[in-house]
């Protein structure tokens, strides 16, 4: 089973943890898991909200690349960059396509088959972004569309090359996983998507199949607090992450995993 982890912001997202803790436990029972790692590509993104003013530095792509790593390193998986899927001419055609899109246009522009402010409303809500701010927000609002566009080139390509039998998703709303998600079910991907619940206190796993969801408390926000064999969990742990990979209907023919020993 070929299965990939998307979670572009690391630790930001409190998913992040849990799905790498899922994607470490089926790799170490001999499915092939990867990850597909944001490496600095986008004029916008979640991790911008930790700027005050608004915009990120090349040291803040820098730390969020280096989380995205140690997550990989720490579940032992190979690492596939989004950037590897976007060239130089289609990053330049779509700015082109943009700036020649009007502020008025802006909410029914299309890109890659995708209506592009549906793929980025949630970052412009949070950013309390309006379609309506033309004038003072408008550079923005459109750097805001273009990192959703690129993202939607990056998907589209990914899936001409990779087939994954299954994705773990962070999230889903914001403009990077938003579109991905968008362009993974236009190609009917089996997405499992894990989302942070603040009123519930946990992470929310949906079902790739079925509008089914099942919750977990379990908050692992610095890996290196838990070993990386899974051999060595605790009970608990091991126990908690075979209920998750049965929910999401991952058969794996495994000997049970020795308990380890205190």
């Amino acid at each position: 089973m070929n299965i990939s982890v998307f979670s572009p912001f690391a630790t930001l997202r409190y998913e992040s943890g849990l799905m790498y803790l899922i994607a470490n436990f089926v790799n170490s029972q001999g499915m092939q898991v990867s990850q597909i790692r944001c490496n600095g590509l986008f004029p916008s993104c979640e991790r911008d909200l930790q700027a005050r003013e608004k915009s990120r530095d090349l040291q803040s792509c820098f730390e969020c690349v280096k989380e995205q790593r140690a997550y990989s390193a720490w579940a032992k998986l190979p690492a596939i960059r989004i950037s590897q899927f976007i060239s130089a001419q289609e990053a330049a055609l779509a700015k082109r396509e943009l700036l020649m899109c009007s502020a008025a246009d802006l909410e029914n522009f299309r890109y890659a088959g995708e209506v592009v402010a549906d793929c980025a409303k949630h970052s412009l809500i949070s950013r309390g972004l309006k379609l309506s701010d033309k004038s003072s927000a408008e550079k923005a609002i459109r750097d805001v569309f273009l990192a959703t566009m690129l993202m939607l080139i990056a998907s589209k390509n990914y899936f001409k090359l990779i087939n994954p039998d299954l994705i773990l998703l962070a999230d889903g709303v914001d403009n990077l996983t938003a579109p991905f998600k968008a362009v993974a079910v236009s190609h009917g991907a089996r997405l499992a998507q894990f989302r942070w619940d603040a009123a519930r206190y946990g992470v929310m796993i949906q079902h790739p199949d079925r509008d089914e969801f099942v919750k977990s408390e379990f908050l692992l926000e610095n890996v290196s607090k838990v070993r990386s064999e899974p051999a060595t969990w605790p009970a608990e742990i091991t126990s908690m992450a075979e209920s998750i990979v049965k929910f999401l209907g991952i058969e794996m023919a495994y000997q049970a995993l020795p308990v380890a020993s205190h």
